[in-house]
């Protein structure tokens, strides 16, 4: 029994060393993928926060502001362990960006985006548990071409009412009808 919870520890233990890893930025070296305004331009500022997400999960791996320097540059994280994401293999990932300005949160801000999910490339981290350990680079989450994380704009959300609340109107409005044809 002594040898069977041993074994189960060390296989739990190597697992959680053998998950992947990843900087959450969007930039490779010199190159930006910026996230755009609604009118168009970059995005700048630390009135724009971002949360990078696991998609279909959406787990949160790390949340951030994009940088003042006018670029469109944001980090949400370094050495991000991914969930379920092999080290040596890649994750599908989200990124979501909102004006701070317009809502605390991406659920309850009107000024909003989110990218459509994408790869990573090779996640680092020790793939078997004995080292040596996989590099964490910021291409782990910016790919060039296709399955890489790439620029997306924000646009302005239209708040629609609720339906019990037209369904109010609209019941103030025949009994106004009724009331006048009496």
């Amino acid at each position: 029994m002594k040898k069977l919870i041993a074994l189960a520890i060390t296989l739990a233990a190597s697992a959680a060393y053998g998950q992947g890893t990843v900087n959450l930025s969007n930039n490779i070296g010199a190159k930006i993928f910026p996230i755009l305004a609604p009118g168009g331009g970059i995005v700048s500022g630390a009135g724009y926060s971002i949360g990078v997400y696991k998609a279909g999960t959406m787990d949160l791996l790390g949340t951030g502001v994009v940088n003042a320097s006018g670029t469109g540059r944001f980090n949400a994280g370094t050495g991000a362990t991914i969930p379920g994401a092999a080290a040596g293999g890649t994750a599908s990932l989200v990124v979501r960006a909102w004006d701070n300005s317009t809502g605390n949160s991406f659920a309850s801000a009107t000024i909003k985006g989110e990218s459509l999910p994408f790869k990573t490339g090779t996640l680092g981290g020790d793939p078997d548990g004995d080292g040596p350990l996989l590099p964490i680079t910021p291409i782990g989450m910016v790919v060039e071409g296709a399955g890489g994380f790439q620029s997306f704009s924000l646009s302005g959300v239209t708040v629609i009412p609720e339906p019990t609340t037209i369904a109010l109107g609209a019941i103030g409005a025949a009994a106004l009808l009724i009331r006048r044809r009496k």
